[in-house]
């Protein structure tokens, strides 16, 4: 026998849109937070913060990406304090290192070639970058720089404008710089690079008499030649000499 079948109410595609709508936004949204939690929550590295701290006291220059020779903002300009450091023209794939121990810059066993120099005590510099690395159960502080000064090389024939960049690398016991505090790290940075403003404060280098052959070398960097007399040494510089007897200054010209 036919039967009259019972209306059936049918919701609309809309309606379930609407709810789906209202249940996947929270979904989505608690699904983010989730996702986001773990980086939001993570704890900064004692080397982030470092190296922070590092270039809050001495902000990098800003660099061209396309012209490496430029310098597009300043950054604190530094000054060397020794003799020594190794850089490399700029637009070298490579940088040299010059390693820092005991205080003392050291290039040895760095390679030299045509477009290396060594720079001496009082070249103005800018950091580009500063890393923390592991190296050999040493903790070491890479701190790298790009000339402020520029200088004219003769390249096939004609007279070109260069930077020199390298690092320095400060070596410390394992451990130390995660434990360290800050102004003791700032010291062992200050005993090769100053902030120019703090070189000038110190004034003009002075030599007086009776001084020692390593006093002098504090003061002016090693000289560029020694005459050894035996009990009479005299080291040579560009602009000065300074004879030396028994051990002590005895003459400055």
């Amino acid at each position: 026998m036919w039967k009259r079948r019972r209306p059936q109410t049918i919701v609309g595609t809309g309606n379930r849109e609407r709810i789906d709508a209202r249940i996947g936004v929270p979904f989505a949204v608690v699904s983010l937070l989730i996702l986001l939690s773990p980086i939001s929550l993570q704890a900064k590295s004692w080397k982030d913060d470092l190296i922070e701290k590092i270039t809050g006291t001495y902000s990098p220059t800003d660099r061209s990406m396309w012209d490496l020779e430029n310098i597009r903002a300043g950054g604190t300009v530094l000054v060397l304090t020794q003799d020594g450091a190794l850089g490399s023209l700029s637009t070298d794939a490579r940088y040299y290192g010059s390693d820092i121990k005991d205080g003392k810059i050291s290039t040895d066993g760095a390679p030299m070639g045509r477009n290396s120099s060594i720079l001496k005590k009082g070249q103005r510099v800018v950091l580009t970058s500063v890393k923390i690395i592991d190296y050999q159960g040493s903790d070491v502080l890479r701190l790298f720089f790009l000339t402020a000064d520029t200088f004219q090389r003769v390249e096939g024939g004609n007279t070109a404008t260069r930077r020199y960049k390298g690092s320095l690398d400060y070596f410390f016991p394992g451990g130390y710089l995660q434990k360290a505090d800050f102004t003791e790290i700032k010291k062992a940075i200050n005993g090769v690079i100053v902030a120019e403003s703090e070189y000038q404060e110190a004034g003009p280098a002075t030599v007086s008499l009776g001084m020692s052959p390593a006093d002098v070398e504090g003061v002016l960097g090693k000289p560029s030649k020694v005459i050894d007399l035996g009990t009479k040494k005299i080291f040579v510089y560009s602009d000065i000499k300074i004879t030396f007897v028994d051990g002590k200054v005895t003459d400055v010209q």
